[in-house]
């Protein structure tokens, strides 16, 4: 019998602690006035490294460091944010993109080092921005990529924001591009239920495979291979040299994000299900598959948990994280798909959840825009806090020093 979130558990959102007191020379940056209090009870203010005068205190009174869950700062663009946000390796740079201007921004403070606006060539034009990253080029920073409904892809030098080049695709293209490893090929799908192929520089179409219905998700580029997943509910996977499929795996239903795979390639993981929006009873399954021959390796089906985002493995192949739109968040064995821990959250779990660099912590958003922090191993909550509007990802630092969380117009950087 399956028990709601409710039974399973009963879970308070509580605020996190700001930055203790100390009685260094200057305030920390990221001190937050209403979570630091000095010893008479009023309220010692602090914003941005800076101290307010706004506040009476003591003067030998300072902000202490930043706790767990506080806000870093916050970056506020012109209009909605509309991908996951992008960090550089040593996460010292995040880009985001509002669909018709890319931001290079500082990790550290939010301050933006520099932006693209990509002209539209009529008022109708939709501009869709994607981002890409190649860590096969030591000798050029990574890569942007923009597309639009003309059709034009634009490759941007993150480092500058230059545009290095500009091609027709000649198709509506409706994902997120994915790099080869030598970065000659860019995959992307688009509008017409294709997958295709492109030299990343010419714009050449180098092959097209059709499937049987459209992609709602960016493909997967794993060991030489392409997968994707299409609405007619089947995997796909195909060799990312020539076109040609490997094999086809037929799922119970349509899938719902870009599979994953083990990190030593052997495994798939894929999401299917419905919609909660449009059936109430929709049901969603999460399989392992092999990934060299599609067979199936087992299936979870979990009850009233649909519209799950992508599924997460942690760097040792042994457990596979899932969230849905019934608010809980499914640990299970990446081996045997049992179930290891279950964690309820305060609402629906549409963004995909994310490990944290040492695989410690996972983090969750819920659609009432709380971020939850919890151990990755047990499930027990760490920490959790009210963040942007509508989050729509989360994206911890390879630093460990902060997470970023995109909702509406807002990229808001928290202390990790």
């Amino acid at each position: 019998m399956a028990l709601s979130v409710q039974t399973l558990f009963a879970l308070m959102v509580v605020p996190a602690v700001g930055g203790a007191l100390s009685s260094g020379p200057q305030c920390n940056a990221g001190c937050i006035p209403e979570h630091t209090k000095l010893k008479d009870g009023r309220v010692h203010c602090c914003t941005g490294g800076h101290e307010s005068l706004a506040c009476p205190k003591p003067a030998h009174y300072r902000c202490g460091p930043t706790l767990p869950g506080s806000q870093l700062w916050v970056f506020e663009a012109d209009t909605a944010l509309v991908r996951d946000p992008l960090l550089s390796a040593d996460s010292s740079t995040v880009y985001v993109d509002s669909g018709d201007s890319l931001y290079a921004l500082n990790g550290s403070t939010g301050i933006t080092l520099w932006s693209v606006d990509f002209i539209k060539t009529n008022p109708t034009d939709i501009v869709e921005c994607r981002l890409g990253l190649t860590t096969s080029r030591p000798n050029l920073s990574p890569l942007y990529y923009a597309m639009n409904v003309n059709d034009e892809m634009y490759i941007i030098d993150l480092l500058t924001g230059s545009t290095i080049s500009s091609f027709l695709t000649n198709h509506v293209i409706a994902s997120v591009p994915v790099l080869s490893t030598d970065s000659k090929v860019l995959y992307a799908t688009g509008i017409d239920d294709n997958i295709l192929a492109f030299d990343t520089f010419s714009g050449d179409i180098l092959w097209t495979f059709t499937v049987g219905s459209w992609i709602p998700a960016a493909p997967l580029l794993g060991g030489g291979v392409v997968y994707v997943g299409s609405a007619d509910s089947t995997i796909y996977a195909v060799d990312a040299h020539t076109g040609i499929k490997l094999w086809a795996f037929a799922a119970a239903g349509p899938p719902l994000s870009t599979p994953v795979l083990s990190h030593n390639g052997g495994v798939l993981y894929t999401v299917t299900g419905g919609s909660c929006a449009s059936d109430p009873n929709a049901k969603s399954t999460v399989y392992a598959v092999d990934a060299h021959t599609g067979s199936q390796i087992w299936s979870v089906y979990f009850n009233c948990s649909c519209e799950l985002g992508a599924p997460v493995v942690n760097k040792d192949n042994t457990i596979v994280y899932a969230g849905g739109g019934d608010g809980v968040l499914y640990a299970v064995n990446a081996s045997t798909g049992s179930t290891i821990w279950i964690f309820g959250a305060d609402s629906a779990i549409i963004a995909t959840p994310a490990l944290g660099p040492s695989d410690r912590v996972l983090y969750i958003t819920s659609s009432n825009a709380v971020l939850y922090a919890v151990n990755a191993l047990t499930g027990a909550p760490r920490w959790s806090v009210q963040t942007v509007f509508n989050p729509k990802a989360v994206t911890p630092g390879t630093d460990n020093a902060a997470v970023y969380v995109i909702g509406g117009n807002s990229l808001q950087a928290i202390k990790a």
